[in-house]
């Protein structure tokens, strides 16, 4: 039957069909049950043609998009197979063809399917938090995944610009309520969006909740100087500091003068990825002549460390349930109350933390969510002690006990590479984006891995990936105007190692070393002499 026949012959009215793409793909029948798709390129083929149900699709179109690796003949075998599956698994809903096709053409029977996607391009918010998009069928395809990483993309921007438009109704009214319900929301999917804690902060302040707009503020500066480095906004600072002014008398220096995190390893030989270059008294020295120091999590102030909530120590992806899980264990058996305290992942010392999550790890039931956190933390103090073998080990049992630890699965990335397997740790890194696309660490460490292998234009690529996600840090600039300096990119990398040497002081003298090995090189047009 062709796609535009929508009326049976019975006269019976179609029932419809329902279909989420946001987050797994899954299909279900007028009466809500779900639908087996057994064949993941049929699924694939669904869901494309779902995105565009009005448009018919060329069987070629289609052929190479989801068997482009396979020559003709078998792409469009293959085709005829999937079309022929869907057909068997959605069968047909009274006599109507949901599925039609004729000899060049293949499209869905208008009005048979309602989507997610109908509801968001009308504004309406998804009641999933899962931002994601065919979750399930990432990497099906090379011409597949492509499509799917923009329409990601695009359908990403409509969720936030609802989202952003709720909260708009929702000041013009006055109903806070629903600012703090959506800005949390936004703070779950992404920590570092400061925008959204703002949100939160203001909704909070103007219902009179002083103490939870200061408690919001305090939990966003920690998660911004602990994942990147840096400190909210001048604005966000001087909002705070009209409430307490002790709270932002300063903001947190990006490269603060402290003892060497947990995740710090010691007598490293190796040169540390540029960005997590620590601090050593005033003065911070990049680049790939000094062996420093590195730490994955930069330790918690210590102004702050006595009134900062667990979650600001622990892997931001389960800093809302931790602190529950943590309080429910020390309740149910109160002499693991001091081993629940002190296994973090930042702390103040190794051993402690070693000790403190080899007794959860030992009393904990192997399905505990608790015990997947306890050896994260572990693996963190064994990293700090340069025992990369174990450090290794636990990540690896962190991430086979909870598959969603997108933090495991970065410590092992990181572990590799301090380990000097550059390539290993890339592909753990890329494993981490998919997982978690904004996370701003894994960006930014797999392009110092390429920069190490070489791969300078691909290493500047990727950091600028990271900068996109955060464009304040400083040390991303520095990184990416090394890759382009070492990619004779010179006038490239005079810009961004300005940019570093303006927005951040420390990173002043090393700029100068570079500046001068670009003006020991034959002069370029346009090209200044140093840092102004």
């Amino acid at each position: 039957m062709r796609p535009d026949q929508s009326v049976s012959n019975s006269g019976d009215r179609p029932k419809t069909v329902r279909a989420e793409l946001l987050g797994k793909f899954t299909v279900y029948d007028a009466d809500m049950h779900p639908i087996e798709l057994k064949s993941k390129k049929a699924k694939a083929l669904l869901a494309y043609l779902l995105c565009a149900p009005g448009l018919k699709r060329t069987r070629e179109h289609l052929a190479g998009l989801l068997w482009g690796a396979s020559d003709e003949a078998h792409a469009r075998a293959s085709l005829r197979q999937a079309i022929a599956a869907l057909r068997r698994d959605l069968a047909d809903n009274n006599g109507v063809a949901i599925l039609g096709n004729d000899r060049d053409a293949v499209a869905l029977a208008p009005k048979m399917f309602t989507t997610d996607i109908d509801a968001l391009q009308n504004g309406d918010l998804p009641p999933s938090l899962n931002d994601g998009f065919l979750d399930d069928l990432k990497g099906l395809a090379e011409p597949f995944e492509e499509w799917r990483r923009c329409e990601a993309a695009h359908l990403m921007a409509l969720v936030e610009s609802a989202r952003g438009q709720r909260i708009d109704a929702a000041r013009r009214i006055g109903d806070y309520d629903e600012i703090i319900s959506i800005a949390s929301v936004m703070i779950t999917v992404n920590p570092l969006n400061e925008s959204a804690w703002f949100e939160k902060f203001n909704a909070e302040k103007r219902k009179g909740d002083i103490g939870a707009a200061l408690a919001t503020y305090r939990r966003c500066a920690a998660i911004l100087e602990n994942e990147l480095n840096t400190a909210p906004s001048d604005t966000f600072r001087h909002a705070a500091g009209s409430l307490a002014p002790a709270v932002t008398h300063s903001a947190p220096s990006k490269f603060r003068a402290v003892k060497p995190s947990v995740n710090e390893p010691k007598n490293s030989s190796r040169r540390a990825p540029i960005f997590a270059v620590a601090a050593m008294l005033s003065v911070v020295i990049f680049g790939a002549a000094i062996v420093l120091t590195s730490r994955e999590t930069p330790a918690v102030p210590a102004e702050r460390t006595a009134s900062a909530p667990p979650v600001q120590q622990t892997p931001k992806l389960r800093r809302d349930l931790e602190p529950i899980w943590r309080g429910e264990r020390a309740a149910e058996r109160p002499e693991l109350a001091s081993a629940i305290k002190n296994c973090v992942t930042d702390g103040p010392g190794a051993e402690r933390i070693l000790s403190a999550c080899s007794t959860l790890i030992d009393a904990l039931a192997a399905s505990d969510p608790l015990r997947a956190t306890a050896l994260h933390a572990r693996a963190s103090a064994y990293l700090w002690e340069g025992n990369y073998a174990l450090a290794l080990a636990d990540a690896e049992a962190s991430f086979a006990a909870d598959p969603s630890h997108y933090n495991a699965l970065h410590s092992i990335a990181y572990t590799y590479h301090l380990m000097g397997d550059p390539e290993r740790a890339i592909n753990y890194y890329r494993r981490v984006r998919e997982m978690q696309p904004r996370h701003v660490m894994a960006a930014f460490r797999m392009g110092d891995a390429l920069y190490d292998l070489g791969r300078y234009s691909d290493a500047a690529a990727e950091i600028t990936e990271a900068i996109k996600l955060h464009p304040k840090a400083a040390n991303f600039y520095f990184a990416r105007g090394r890759a382009h300096l070492a990619n004779g990119n010179r006038p490239a990398a005079e810009r961004d190692l300005k940019k570093a040497a303006a927005m951040d002081g420390t990173v002043r003298q090393e700029a100068e070393r570079l500046f001068a090995e670009m003006r020991s090189l034959a002069p370029v047009d346009g090209a200044a002499g140093g840092p102004e």
